[in-house]
């Protein structure tokens, strides 16, 4: 039943993302094209097209990251917490698999959109690295900062911080969801509350995050922990991509089951 809901939820997004990623990429190669036809011409038309082209693009890679969250979580709560809910909740499928087909949908358009925002922010790159001669200087950065690790290291550095997107994606998500579940558990204002449990859940998860740093600091400050200061970015490397994964998955267990528990207990779709 997974697949059936999965297929059905990629369905229905698809007919928004798509567009929005074409009208990404279309942007994206106005703007180059403009790029150089301005360097080739000296017209002031052009430059003044460049600039209203380049506030374009901008506003087209910022709008696409929004659309795609702002759509996924739109999708939780039409089809879960609006009188939808009252046929989803009847299908043969469990509060697990209705959870879940959200979540890989989400993760699925999220890991689409970064493509794309790549694709496009690749496509303009190559007219201002050319407009500014600095493909040289960049290929020398980079051939330093590849050199700091081995190529096994960096095989699992990449890994890892593919998992940890991927953890941190979901906990993201799912925070929404956990917010949308626990204010729609009450009979009145569902909407409102939401959204008050959601600042709520960031701005406890802000403070917590800000006391460990400055705990961090101190520890830093006052002891001399050989992990940090041996002197090997590969040993720091790991250990930032070993807390970043371990908080993701504890976040995204916390929220999944708040948001599990509440489907299950505390629904109220009335």
């Amino acid at each position: 039943m997974l697949g059936k809901l999965l297929k059905h939820e990629l369905r229905a997004t698809a007919r928004i993302m798509i567009p929005v990623y074409l009208l990404l990429v279309v942007s994206a190669c106005l703007f180059t094209l403009t790029m150089f036809l301005a360097d080739a011409y000296d017209l002031m038309a052009l430059d003044i097209f460049l600039g209203i082209l380049s506030t374009v693009f901008t506003i087209t890679l910022a709008g696409t990251l929004v659309c795609n969250t702002a759509l996924m979580v739109y999708r939780f709560y039409k089809n879960l917490m609006t009188d939808e809910g009252y046929l989803m909740f009847t299908l043969p499928a469990t509060v697990d698999g209705l959870i879940c087909s959200k979540l890989l949908s989400a993760l699925i358009w999220s890991a689409c959109t970064v493509l794309a925002e790549a694709l496009a922010l690749w496509i303009s790159a190559r007219g201002v690295f050319v407009r500014e001669g600095l493909e040289l200087l960049f290929a020398e950065d980079w051939s330093i900062i590849f050199n700091l690790f081995s190529t096994g290291q960096w095989i699992s550095f990449i890994l890892q911080a593919i998992l940890a997107l991927v953890l941190s994606t979901s906990a993201s998500f799912l925070l929404f969801y956990a917010a949308i579940a626990l204010g729609h558990s009450f009979a009145n204002h569902k909407v409102l509350l939401s959204v008050v449990f959601y600042f709520a859940f960031t701005f406890g998860l802000q403070t917590l995050g800000s006391f460990l740093s400055v705990f961090g600091i101190v520890y830093l400050a006052t002891d001399t922990p050989p992990l940090f200061l041996d002197g090997d970015p590969a040993v720091i490397v790991q250990a930032v991509l070993l807390i970043s994964l371990v908080t993701s998955l504890v976040l995204a267990a916390v929220f999944y089951v708040v948001t599990r528990l509440l489907l299950k207990k505390r629904l109220n779709l009335a």
